[in-house]
């Protein structure tokens, strides 16, 4: 069975569930109409955590989770059929990636409820849901870096994957003291979120093609031809 379509799913799911909850909000009057990503007027748990909206964004969301969990195991499998030596890496990535399903699905759980306690773990479920996702992205595409053309994947998608990786830890890096230049630290904070988000997001949208282009199936069979 090809498998490309679960990494499409990691991807549709959450752009579907934030961008749906976003203007479910709006419509509804309960943030303010705007562009998150250029001017950061809401973040994305404003965006999620009111009715209706968070209906959708926990419908979306929930789902995503569990299918990471079934994605970044299959994602070891699918480097070790291109060709990479098994490695203590891939069972990290695997780790890490479960991980953050699993502080995604924390983060979703108590969205949307009051009290410190509550806030404090949609707070740090948030944070290592985007640091372990981050760091499992990070090494599964250098696993595939280094493989080169012997991996049969087209060096235009790798050298997208490296990007956003890189455009990811930019964003990352520079939101501290993009956050202290600017008046309203708040709105630097949300847009980077919301930019960093799509990016980790169009990241499962290239490795879906990837996975099209070499034909993964559950067998672990790859070839170039369809």
């Amino acid at each position: 069975m090809p498998m490309y379509w679960l990494p499409m799913l990691v991807f549709l799911l959450p752009a579907i569930g934030a961008h749906g909850a976003l203007w479910l909000s709006q419509t509804h009057e309960l943030i303010e109409v705007c562009n998150p990503y250029l001017d950061g007027c809401t973040s994305i748990s404003a965006a999620g955590r009111n009715e209706p909206a968070i209906f959708l964004f926990r419908g979306m969301l929930m789902p995503k989770a569990v299918l990471l969990a079934l994605f970044w195991p299959l994602c070891g499998h699918w480097l070790r059929c291109l060709g990479a030596r098994p490695s203590i890496w891939h069972w990290t990535i695997a780790a890490m990636g479960i991980g953050g399903a699993v502080f995604l699905l924390l983060y979703l759980l108590f969205l949307g409820t009051e009290g410190e306690v509550h806030r404090l773990l949609r707070r740090y479920g948030v944070h290592l849901y985007f640091f372990c996702t981050y760091s499992a992205q990070v090494l599964a595409t250098w696993r595939l870096y280094r493989m080169g053309p012997a991996a049969q994947v087209p060096t235009a998608l790798v050298r997208i994957l490296v990007a956003q990786c890189v455009l990811m830890l930019a964003i990352g890096v520079t939101a501290l003291p993009a956050a202290e230049w600017w008046l309203d630290r708040s709105r630097v904070n949300n847009a980077m979120a919301w930019n960093m988000a799509a990016l980790g997001m169009s990241w499962f949208l290239v490795t879906a093609i990837a996975w099209w282009h070499t034909s993964f199936r559950v067998s672990g069979s790859t070839s170039t031809t369809h």
